[in-house]
C-alpha cells in the first residue's frame, strides 16, 4: 500500500487527466475531496491508472492525499474552484437567487488572493448586482466599473465579464444614457455571444431602442434574445415585443405576442418573467378598454411579482392597477395605492418609478379639474424625473404642467415650461441621434 501511494504521488493531475479523460478542473476536485458522491466509472478509471482498488481511490480521496502537482498545474487546480464558483454565479444569476449569491460571496471573502485571483473583481461585481436589485442605480455603477478591470482567459471568465459590461449598460440604461449603454452593450457582446449572457444583454438592446423610438431596431433585438435565451429570457422577450405592438396601436399584434409568452410562461418551470408578461398583457386589456379583464390579470401579475420578490416589475403593476381604478371612477382605491408606494417609492430612490408615480397621481386631479392639487403632484414628478435627464417621462411631465398653468393662467410658468418641452425634445433627438 505504501508503495502504491508513493506511485500515486509520483503521478501529476496531467498525467492522470490524459490516462482517465477525465478534465484537469474536475479531477482536481475530486483528488481534493471537494467533489463527492463521484461515481463508480469515474473512481474505476482513476483506479485503473493508479492500479488501485475503487476502495483504495475512496480511501485516498478521503485522506485528502494528493499527487505531487507542479506550480503551473497547482494554478489550474487552485483555478478550478474559481471557475466552479463564477459558474454557480452565473447559474443563481438566472434564477435571481441572491440567498445563495451571498452565501457563495461570504465563501469567496474568507479566501486569499492567491487561492481566488479574481476574488477583488468578483465581489465587486456581486455588490454591483444587488445594487442593481435594489435600484440603486449610481452606486451599482461605481462597483461594476470597477469589476470590469480583469483580462478574461476562460469561457466561465468571459460570461462574467461580459455579464459586468452588460450590467454597467444596464445602469446606463436606467440612467437613460442611451449611448453610454449601447457602447456597453456592444461590449458585452464581443466578449460573449452565445446563450443566456447574449439573450439578456438583447432584452436590454431592445428596451433601449423602443425607448428611443427605434421600433424596427427593438424587434430585431427582442426577436434576437427570443432565439439565444432559453427560459424565463423567452417570457421576457415576448414581453418586450408586445409592449412595441401597444406603442404603435397594433393591438391585434401585440394581443397575439402577449398571448403567445403568457402561454409559454405558463409551461416553463421557472416562472420569473410572468409577472412582466402579466402586466404588459394587463395593460393592452386597459387599452382597449376591457377594464374587469385589466384588473384581473394585473392581479395575477402582482401575485407573481410578490412571490418572486420582483420588486420593480411589482411597483408598475401597482401603477397599473391604480390607473385601472382611476378610470373606473374608484378613486379612493388608487389614491391608497399612491399613497403606500410614495412612501415605499421615496425610500427606494428610484427616480423613474418615483417620478411616474406622481405623474399618475397628477393625473388623477387632473381628471377631475383639480389643478391645484394636481400642480402639487406634477412638481414632485418634475423634481424626481430631471434627475434621470431627457426622458419621455419627463417630456410628459412637462406637458401636464404646461396644461395645468394653462389653465390656471400662469404666464410665466407657461412660458417657462413651454421652452423646457422644447429642450427635452431637443435633448431627446441628440439621444437617438448618437445610437444611430
Amino acid at each position: 500500500m505504501v508503495k502504491r501511494n508513493c506511485d500515486f504521488i509520483g503521478k501529476s493531475l496531467t498525467d492522470i487527466s490524459e490516462a482517465t479523460g477525465i478534465s484537469l478542473s474536475y479531477l482536481s476536485l475530486i483528488l481534493s475531496g471537494k467533489r463527492t458522491n463521484v461515481s463508480l466509472g469515474v473512481l474505476t478509471r482513476i483506479g485503473a491508472v493508479l492500479n488501485l482498488s475503487i476502495e483504495e481511490v475512496q480511501f485516498l480521496i478521503s485522506q485528502q492525499i494528493k499527487p505531487a502537482i507542479p506550480k503551473k498545474e497547482k494554478m489550474v487546480r487552485d483555478n478550478a474552484e474559481q471557475q466552479e464558483i463564477i459558474e454557480q454565479t452565473l447559474i443563481l444569476l438566472e434564477h435571481f437567487d441572491i440567498e445563495k449569491l451571498n452565501l457563495l460571496k461570504s465563501k469567496v471573502q474568507e479566501k486569499s488572493s492567491s487561492d481566488f485571483q479574481l476574488k477583488e473583481y468578483y465581489l465587486l461585481w456581486i455588490d454591483g448586482i444587488v445594487a442593481t436589485r435594489n435600484n440603486l442605480y449610481q452606486e451599482a455603477f461605481k462597483f461594476l466599473d470597477r469589476a470590469c478591470n480583469f483580462k478574461a482567459v476562460t469561457s466561465n471568465e468571459k460570461r462574467m465579464l461580459a455579464r459586468i459590461y452588460g450590467g454597467i449598460g444596464s445602469t446606463y440604461l436606467a440612467l437613460s444614457e442611451y449611448k453610454l449603454a449601447l457602447k456597453m452593450f456592444k461590449k458585452s457582446l464581443h466578449i460573449w455571444y452565445k446563450g443566456n449572457e447574449a439573450a439578456l444583454v438583447y432584452l436590454n438592446l431592445g428596451t433601449l431602442y423602443r425607448r428611443t423610438r427605434k421600433y424596427s431596431n427593438a424587434i430585431r433585438a427582442y426577436t434576437l434574445s427570443l432565439d439565444l435565451g432559453e427560459s424565463y429570457f423567452k417570457t421576457l422577450a415576448y414581453s418586450g415585443l408586445g409592449q412595441i405592438y401597444m406603442d404603435l396601436n397594433d393591438m391585434r399584434s401585440a394581443r397575439s405576442i402577449l398571448l403567445k409568452g403568457y402561454a409559454y410562461s405558463k409551461k416553463n418551470t421557472d416562472k420569473w418573467g410572468c409577472q412582466d408578461i402579466l402586466c404588459n398583457l394587463g395593460q393592452y386589456y386597459k387599452l382597449i378598454e376591457q377594464l374587469h379583464r385589466a384588473e384581473f390579470t394585473l392581479n395575477k401579475g402582482l401575485k407573481y411579482a410578490q412571490e418572486l420578490n420582483a420588486a420593480r416589475s411589482k411597483d408598475f403593476i401597482r401603477l397599473e392597477i391604480a390607473e385601472v381604478h382611476l378610470l373606473q371612477n374608484r378613486g379612493e382605491k388608487a389614491v391608497q395605492i399612491f399613497n403606500e408606494m410614495n412612501r415605499e417609492v421615496s425610500q427606494s430612490g428610484d427616480l423613474l418609478l418615483l417620478g411616474s408615480t406622481f405623474l399618475l397621481c397628477a393625473k388623477k386631479y387632473i381628471t377631475t379639474f383639480h389643478y391645484e392639487e394636481a400642480l402639487q403632484y406634477l412638481n414632485k414628478s418634475y423634481m424626481a424625473l430631471t434627475g434621470i435627464g431627457a426622458t419621455v417621462e419627463i417630456l410628459e411631465c412637462c406637458k401636464l404642467l404646461l396644461e395645468c398653468h394653462l389653465r390656471k393662467h400662469n404666464s410665466a410658468e407657461v412660458q417657462f415650461y413651454r421652452d423646457e418641452i422644447q429642450k427635452i425634445k431637443n435633448k431627446l433627438k441628440l439621444k437617438i441621434m448618437s445610437i444611430e
